[in-house]
């Protein structure tokens, strides 16, 4: 990568899992039991188990990136440097002096460590080839059982090819279905590539993402993963005189191993490492031309993310005017830790904070006469359970479907008397109370969890009515602060705050009143023509008629063919019913009295089994 000496480095990026089934949350793999030791530099090692990195030595010997994962407790199991594999003792394992053919010293992110998903005491062991060879990907097989249980690389299964062609760059990210994504760069294309890793092996098939643009500019420089798994950062340190190095911002989606959305934060010279804050909302840059950035990234636009730029230290060139300002990581007591000179590590104690006050020290640890030069481990990653995606809100009396991405499992509620699963074996849960409760989904990877929040549904309101056309009624509802719409508004119109409903034309809509949690009462109102006086025929057997119209003291109901039983009803244009009667059809007209009606339009309602005959009629005033 760099030509100012025989560069012998190498880097490891180590991920480990070790508890599949234990609750979890994502932004917390880097302070887990497995993060615990870092092993890189010249024979250089941090222990964090006791609360602050405690410094001592071991035999490794990189120029960049390492990677060191500790058992269970805590305590080192091993350490690589993609070609030299080390146990715990710090003995080269029996077969783990040259596990690829190829020099992986001097890359950004040579190495990737990923356990066999179903035995964690076996591991991939991914080599990476340097950028002055031709980037080419292998991989190994470590089993902790050999060697009495130091672990030795598996002979029969080393040094794997996959593909070349890659830059220095390469991470792994936790998929979301027991999985984990194997990501890498081309070194001639704006291209990455995921391979997918899961219990059945390596699918050597990549999930490629075309994205960013290429100018010759990938390189080295380090790739990292937000600890949500969302958002990538990639540092591009270019070799060419003509094209700039860049710090690029990129989301990514752990269901397909897809990227996406590159964002150029800035095009500033040597850019290569990165850290994400462990809120995920700022990223820290650095540059091997002597300048540390902090970039807020929770903001909702790149110009805006840009514009939030904070020069938090410059640092003098390296030996002899070389570089210096490596990587950085963040460590298991909250805090970054920057590799910025060589002959220590500076840090960066409150990483969330914006600006000064993330509090910058400069020489945090010392490590000379001893060299750290510019890489430091990365992040040893959990596999994550399914996460539950869906609404995470819900109607009383209402139902919502979630999902995740790890089929089978079981479902359940916290709280039945607020949220119930329908069935435990499908995630479609029903509000019962307002309230809230917590959702999980057990399944072979893991439990994931969701809070779900049930809210109340408006009041009941009933309009069930026939609105004359030209006409309005007012609607009203005892839950305040929602909102009226119609489903036809060349209908029936409602304004959205008062409810006053406007006949338009004949037809029915469907008028709604929302709060704003999406809870929502509706129904259905008619609207006819009360200028138009009707004969219906029904089939061949019934005819219904009424009249006169105009009326006056009284109405005649004619409903002709078989006999039954009718239900006659008038309604004024407010939709108030002013008279309800039961009637028997004998095939002769029927008289009814309006006496006591006021003068005005009508709806007539007639209901006959399977059949609803509606008619307008004009009612006038009396003539004695």
């Amino acid at each position: 990568m760099f030509s100012l000496v025989s560069r012998i480095f190498f880097c490891s990026t180590v991920l480990l899992q070790l508890f599949l089934f234990a609750p979890y949350r994502s932004n917390a793999q880097y302070n887990a039991n497995q993060n615990m030791v870092w092993v890189f530099g010249d024979s250089l090692k941090l222990d964090f188990n006791s609360g602050a990195p405690v410094l001592s030595s071991t035999p490794i010997y990189s120029f960049e990136g390492s990677g060191a994962v500790c058992d269970p407790s805590g305590d080192l199991w091993f350490y690589t440097n993609g070609r030299i594999v080390y146990n715990r003792l710090g003995d080269t394992m029996p077969s783990g002096r040259a596990v690829v053919p190829y020099y992986t010293y001097s890359g950004s992110q040579c190495a990737a460590i990923v356990p066999l998903l179903d035995n964690p005491e076996m591991f991939y062991l991914f080599s990476l080839e340097h950028y002055m060879g031709i980037g080419r990907l292998y991989y190994s097989v470590i089993d902790m059982s050999l060697d009495g249980g130091y672990g030795d690389v598996v002979t029969s299964r080393m040094g794997i090819p996959i593909d070349s062609g890659f830059t220095e760059q390469m991470a792994v990210v936790p998929g979301n279905r027991c999985n984990m994504w194997l990501l890498v760069h081309d070194r001639t294309d704006a291209r990455f590539f995921a391979y997918e890793i899961t219990a059945a092996g390596v699918n050597t098939t990549p999930v490629i993402s075309t994205v960013g643009v290429y100018t010759d500019c990938y390189a080295a420089g380090v790739l990292k993963v937000s600890h949500d798994r969302k958002r990538l950062a990639c540092m591009n340190f270019s070799h060419s005189s003509t094209a700039p190095s860049r710090a690029e911002l990129y989301d990514f989606d752990i269901n397909t191993g897809m990227v996406s959305n590159c964002r150029i934060l800035n095009e500033y010279g040597g850019i290569y490492g990165a850290a994400f804050s462990p809120d995920d909302t700022k990223l820290y840059v650095s540059s091997t031309h002597g300048g540390l950035y902090q970039y807020d990234i929770s903001l909702p636009d790149l110009l805006t993310i840009i514009g939030s730029e904070y020069l938090v230290t410059t640092y003098p060139m390296g030996v002899g005017g070389g570089i210096s300002g490596g990587d950085m990581r963040l460590a298991p007591d909250d805090k970054i830790y920057f590799n910025g000179n060589f002959s220590h590590l500076d840090c960066i104690k409150h990483p969330n904070l914006p600006g000064v006050s993330c509090d910058y020290v400069h020489d945090y640890i010392d490590f000379s006469p001893a060299r750290g030069y510019l890489g430091l481990p990365n992040v040893v990653w959990n596999t994550m359970p399914p996460e539950i995606t869906g609404l995470s809100d819900v109607c009383v009396g209402s139902k919502v479907g979630l999902s995740s991405g790890e089929s089978g499992g079981l479902w359940s509620s916290s709280n039945t008397s607020v949220a119930d699963v329908i069935s435990p074996d499908t995630g479609v849960v029903r509000g019962i109370a307002v309230g809230t409760a917590i959702i999980t989904h057990i399944s072979s990877c893991g439990d994931s969890y969701l809070t779900i929040t049930v809210n109340p549904q408006p009041a009941v309101f009933n309009i069930d009515t026939t609105v004359c056309a030209g006409n309005s009624i007012s609607l009203s509802n005892a839950t305040s602060g929602g909102v009226w719409s119609s489903s036809d508004t060349t209908i029936a119109a409602v304004e959205s705050a008062t409810g006053l409903v406007s006949a338009i034309a004949p037809g029915t809509s469907v008028i709604t009143y929302s709060l704003s949690t999406g809870c929502y009462r509706s129904d259905t109102i008619e609207v006819v023509s009360c200028t138009e006086v009707r004969t219906v025929s029904v089939d061949n057997r019934r005819r219904i008629q009424v009249y006169p119209n105009p009326a006056s003291g009284k109405f005649v109901i004619s409903i002709s063919g078989p006999q039954v039983n009718a239900h006659i009803r008038i309604i004024d244009v407010l939709g108030r019913e002013v008279l309800s009667k039961e009637i028997n059809t004998s095939g002769q007209p029927i008289e009814q009295s309006i006496d006591g009606i006021n003068a005005g339009n009508y709806i007539v309602r007639i209901d006959l089994p399977g059949l609803t005959y509606r008619t307008s009629l004009v009612v006038a005033n009396r003539v004695e």
